[in-house]
């Protein structure tokens, strides 16, 4: 399985990283908290906005931001 990070280069869309995750069998294992310990881990600093999204989904963070921030008149 792999992520790709995509950018515009010259208008046009291009692959501009691409990482190898592992098998869909050990990405799945990892999804689902059944993971053998790592021996390595490597940051990267793209998927912000899709980890931001899962939590947003996970704990409805918009509305909890909605209900303590006051709206601008």
């Amino acid at each position: 399985m792999y992520v790709w990070g995509i950018a515009r280069v010259d208008g046009k869309a291009k692959v501009i990283s691409q990482i190898y995750l592992g098998s869909p069998e050990k990405v799945a294992a990892l999804a689902g908290s059944q993971a053998q310990e790592l021996s390595e881990l490597k940051v990267e600093g793209f998927g912000a906005l899709w980890v931001a999204n899962e939590i947003d989904q996970g704990i409805d963070l918009c509305t909890i931001v909605d209900d303590v921030v006051s709206r601008a008149e």
